[in-house]
């Protein structure tokens, strides 16, 4: 018997070998995949996510799903990027991009080292009806409001309605004496609260601004 037929029955050597080989190849693939599916996968998906904006200086929300064009909504401070402490700080809510806004509430929530003693609503929304503390108690001041309220403001017909980048509210705030810091005026606002004289919900998205307060020279 040769050695051809040896090999035939005893299996060929290099037969073996490429098995092996195959064998371990794919298992250095599998393991690939699986740590494409680990580490890969998941950090697409979080790319792909709705994010929101929190650098240092400003935070944002946006909402409503209208195909109209949206408004933006700013609050921060007037004219100024701080003040000193203990005294007034004044801050305005901006919105830009407006066209025929109908309604409009935003909720303000701010520190409890910030006190309210002053708001009022802009020109262009003294039309309709607006939210004030009477409304809540008849012998109420804006100097007796709380964290948080809400800026509500509703035309009563087409004629009342917004066309134009204007302040919204502007709101005064008492800082505190002795306490340099940074503080917050946040605003948020629910999507069905904001439409248009067709009542349609008008896309936003609203920049909230840092109170700086420094120290007393």
């Amino acid at each position: 018997m040769n050695n051809n037929e040896n090999s035939k029955k005893n299996g060929s050597p290099d037969s073996s070998k490429k098995s092996v080989m195959i064998a371990a190849v794919a298992v250095v693939v599998i393991a690939i995949v699986a740590v494409i599916l680990v580490l890969v996968v998941p950090k697409l998906k979080s790319n792909n996510s709705t994010s929101t904006d929190t650098d240092n200086t400003s935070t944002s929300e946006s909402g409503g799903t209208s195909s109209r064009e949206g408004i933006q909504i700013f609050a921060g401070l007037d004219g100024v990027e701080s003040v000193v402490a203990g005294e007034t700080a004044t801050v305005k809510i901006k919105v830009q991009n407006v066209t025929d806004l109908a309604s409009l509430a935003l909720t303000a929530r701010w520190d409890e080292e910030l006190t309210l003693i002053d708001a009022s609503y802009g020109p262009e929304f003294s039309g309709g009806l607006r939210h004030t503390p009477d409304m809540d108690n008849e012998n109420s001041g804006w100097d007796s409001v709380k964290s948080p309220f809400t800026f509500n403001w509703v035309a009563l017909n087409t004629a009342d309605a917004v066309d134009k980048d204007c302040v919204f509210v502007t709101a005064q705030f008492k800082t505190p004496e002795d306490k340099p810091g940074t503080y917050h005026m946040t605003l948020t606002a629910n999507p069905d609260n904001i439409f248009d004289s067709d009542d349609e919900n008008v896309p936003f998205i609203i920049f909230n601004a840092d109170i700086v307060v420094t120290a007393a020279k």
